[in-house]
């Protein structure tokens, strides 16, 4: 089986089998740019705890694929590496991530459930938080139909949830402040090791504190770590 991964230097450079459920060897330490692009047997995914990256493209167009698994060991996932996994309806995200690029979830339309840190973020319980006029205007879409979750909302939804509680970005976002500080409380609460995630937190830590009155554990647990 061996010979269906095309691999070099630690790096999966292409996958040329046709099975639907896939595991990725041991030793693999990238999944390279476009390396399951376009698979249409593919299913599920598992790879293994040696991976600590996922290149550009990597599973583009991966339109069967409903089950992925990420080892605690990825560090980044790189631009649209799940782009239009048009089934995939939840992901997992490590708790050891510390980088995601742009567009990493665009177009993966069934897309409803994102677990981050060990929180579970569901896209329907969010929507009716934001404040739908710049993103209505900035879209071309139309306020009075924005609430339903459109693929340009879908994606601003996603985009946002990641690049705050992944790489650390508080501004340049949609997403209102007064819930952006409610979602960071209470991912703070699992104490999380990304240092990008920490340093945001106690940037911010005045606006944060009373969101944490019940976990004054969590405040201690920022200093100790920045």
């Amino acid at each position: 089986m061996n010979n269906v991964f095309e691999i070099d230097n630690g790096i999966l450079i292409k996958y040329h089998g046709e099975d639907d459920e896939v595991i990725v060897p041991d030793g693999v330490i990238k999944i390279g740019s476009e390396a399951f692009e376009n698979n249409e047997n593919l299913r599920s995914i598992d790879l293994s705890e040696s991976v600590v990256s996922i290149g550009r493209f990597a599973f583009f167009g991966c339109k069967s694929l409903v089950s992925v698994n990420l080892p605690n060991s990825l560090k980044t996932i790189e631009e649209k590496a799940f782009r239009d996994c048009t089934n995939l309806f939840d992901i997992t995200l490590p708790n050891g991530i510390t980088n995601i690029e742009s567009d990493m979830l665009d177009f993966c339309d069934n897309l409803e459930e994102i677990t981050i840190y060990g929180e579970v973020f569901t896209l329907e319980d969010i929507i009716d938080e934001y404040n739908w006029s710049e993103i209505a205007e900035d879209y071309d879409i139309d306020e009075d139909e924005i609430c339903n979750l459109t693929i340009a909302v879908h994606n601003t939804l996603v985009e946002d949830l990641l690049k705050l509680l992944i790489n650390g970005d508080f501004d340049k976002l949609y997403m209102p402040e007064d819930l952006r500080y409610e979602i960071i409380a209470n991912v703070l609460k699992h104490k999380p090791a990304n240092i990008n995630f920490l340093k945001m937190a106690k940037e911010h830590i005045t606006e944060l504190t009373p969101h944490l009155t019940e976990n004054p554990e969590v405040i201690q647990y920022i200093n100790e770590n920045i």
